[in-house]
């Protein structure tokens, strides 16, 4: 039987709404403990990952979340342990772009089946909340010119200085350029899903008909 089946657009939406709202939150990160015999051994980077990672595998994976619950995804920092147990991995699923700490301990690691959710989808490209926020400003400065046109040029040069400094934040990627928060979108999640389920054919060849 298809394992990846079993999880169906609808199925990824109910998961979504149900056991994403606090991410982590229900996780059973330590799904991994105890009995893995000769499971493939996941690292899934947090619950998303893990979701996709223990529903397509099923039996025949061993998956092990670096994020607990509780703990903000984006805010994450590595133990050593944790760092030298993705050394240990049979199978890295993480999206990039996501977890720093973790892009950055997977590309030290040496894991030769690393799998980023963001390539197995398309991305959407979301326009600058910024830029937006700046056209209204300079409607304003453009109405107060005529009464206070030597401030103004002052205000403006300020104004841009702040705004460069707003650019260079740390959220300047995800405001102008591909959003990464696929697990939150029913279809891309589903794409993602059989992604996945290719993936861990090739990592696990003896079960590939499983997947």
């Amino acid at each position: 039987m298809n394992v990846r089946r079993l999880i169906p657009t609808t199925a990824v939406a109910g998961a979504v709404v149900l056991g994403l709202t606090a991410l982590s939150a229900c996780s059973t990160s330590d799904a991994a403990d105890g009995g893995n015999g000769d499971k493939l051994k996941v690292t899934a980077s947090f619950y998303p990952m893990q979701f996709l990672a223990e529903k397509i595998g099923g039996e025949h994976v061993a998956v092990t979340s670096l994020t607990k619950p509780g703990v903000e995804p984006h805010d994450l920092e590595l133990t050593p342990r944790q760092i030298g147990s993705i050394s240990e991995s049979d199978y890295v699923l993480y999206l990039k772009g996501i977890q720093p700490a973790v892009d950055d301990a997977i590309k030290q690691s040496g894991v030769k089946n690393t799998v980023d959710a963001a390539t197995l989808t398309t991305l959407e490209n979301h326009g600058s909340e910024v830029s937006g926020h700046d056209h209204g400003h300079e409607g304003e400065e453009h109405a107060d010119e005529h009464g206070h046109e030597g401030e103004e040029h002052g205000h403006e040069g300020e104004e841009a200085h702040e705004e460069h400094s707003e650019g260079d934040g740390h959220n300047h990627g995800e405001e102008g350029g591909a959003d990464p928060h696929i697990w939150l979108d029913p279809v891309k999640y589903a794409e993602v899903a059989k992604g996945v389920g290719k993936s861990l054919e090739k990592a696990d060849p003896d079960h590939a008909a499983d997947y």
